[in-house]
């Protein structure tokens, strides 16, 4: 199979189109099995831990590292996202999970233009982060994959708040203390960042759900709140009645 670079980077998408998931599964495998290059195209966590890296700001002397293999919890989280549409987890500081979750956003949004992704967090600095770790992650990859989805302009002419590729992908920081912020975007994913600390969480993960994105992941460290509240009724009540108003009746 002879394919000129731009043809390769079209694949994820056209894979897309392969209804059956197990069928576009057998196909991506037999793929990478006949050129494993192309996992860097097809599967991101291949990309996580062989074509990017990570920005670790504990080690001056070494910053930027790849995801580390023996870490198996990516590769559960990672089977969670690819079979979740709605996926919240709670972490603790030292698991690289919202490195994981900023990658796995990057990946697809890059590699299916023109996916837009919005990162909510706290508040915009906070959000900023998450497009600071897509920065970096799109910096550190292999140089051919940076050819295959080169950037709309150069990272340090890029608004602060975005990160916009030649072919159309975006993702977007927003503050997550005003639940209207969200409205009128259709992105692809959506991602909360440090969820449990977001005023007014369940609100905007209500206006998230409006928007019909295909995927929202929720990462957080223990703490009080809307979060909290959510998953513990998550089984029973997936959106909790106490947060439903009657414009959002709809959604049940």
């Amino acid at each position: 199979m002879q394919l000129h670079l731009k043809e390769w980077a079209e694949l994820p998408s056209t894979l897309l189109s392969i209804e059956n998931e197990e069928d576009r599964k057998e196909v991506t495998e037999k793929l990478i099995a006949q050129h494993p290059q192309i996992g860097g195209m097809l599967d991101s966590l291949q990309w996580m831990r062989k074509w990017t890296k990570t920005q670790d700001e504990q080690d001056p002397a070494n910053p930027y590292k790849h995801f580390p293999p023996e870490k198996d919890y990516h590769r559960i989280l990672h089977l969670l996202w690819e079979r979740e549409p709605v996926l919240f987890v709670e972490k603790s500081r030292t698991m690289m999970t919202s490195w994981w979750a900023v990658a796995e956003c990057t990946h697809f949004v890059e590699t299916h233009p023109p996916a837009l992704g919005i990162f909510i967090a706290q508040d915009q600095d906070r959000a900023v982060k998450c497009i600071d770790y897509a920065r970096v992650l799109w910096d550190q990859q292999d140089e051919w994959l940076k050819r295959a989805y080169p950037l709309a302009r150069p990272l340090d002419q890029q608004m602060f708040t975005t990160l916009e590729w030649a072919n159309g992908a975006q993702l977007l920081a927003l503050p997550g203390k005003d639940p209207d912020k969200i409205r009128g975007y259709h992105p692809w994913v959506i991602f909360f960042d440090e969820a449990a600390f977001i005023d007014r969480f369940a609100e905007t993960y209500l206006a998230a759900l409006f928007t019909k994105a295909k995927k929202i992941l929720a990462v957080t460290t223990a703490h009080p709140g809307d979060f909290r509240d959510m998953t513990r009724t998550w089984v029973e009540e997936p959106v909790p009645r106490k947060w439903l108003s009657p414009a959002s009746a709809s959604i049940r």
